[in-house]
């Protein structure tokens, strides 16, 4: 595929998801809640990597490189409308990552620590309105599930 080539199948994908326009629209609503907590997920992304012997040396050695393509992709995740420009972000993230030698578990792990970031952030922003808190949880649930399928 090439930049800007849309994944087959992704509207199968959407769905799959619960996805939908107005899904992805809420989800970019919560990006400005989820922002000032990104590279705290992020830190906790590499340190939780770092911990791992197989990876551990890859760490040492791209730990600036790594930061910036998760803060990179996990911000088009949020923020963007899950279109060409997410896909090039993850195929950029997943192949470069492949490259310096991770699997796609690092994925999922990623996915992991901004769900915790999220819910530490919106708990904030809805502490009195647990029904929306919720809502707000699954929806980044989704997307993460989403990204990691991608």
């Amino acid at each position: 595929m090439a930049p800007g080539d849309v994944i087959q199948g992704i509207e199968f994908r959407y769905v799959l998801y619960g996805l939908d326009a107005q899904a992805r629209r809420s989800v970019k609503s919560l990006w400005p809640t989820i922002a000032p907590h990104l590279d705290k997920a992020v830190d906790a992304i590499i340190e939780a990597c770092a911990q791992l012997p197989h990876v551990a040396g890859v760490i040492t050695q791209h730990r600036d490189l790594i930061k910036e393509l998760e803060a990179s992709h996990l911000k088009a995740l949020l923020s963007e409308e899950l279109d060409s420009r997410y896909i090039d972000s993850c195929r950029r993230t997943v192949e470069l990552e492949t490259t310096i030698g991770f699997d796609g578990r690092l994925r999922s792990t990623a996915g992991n620590y901004l769900l915790r970031a999220a819910a530490d952030a919106l708990v904030r922003k809805y502490r009195f309105s647990p029904a929306k808190l919720v809502e707000s949880i699954k929806l980044v649930s989704q997307v993460i599930a989403f990204d990691v399928a991608n």
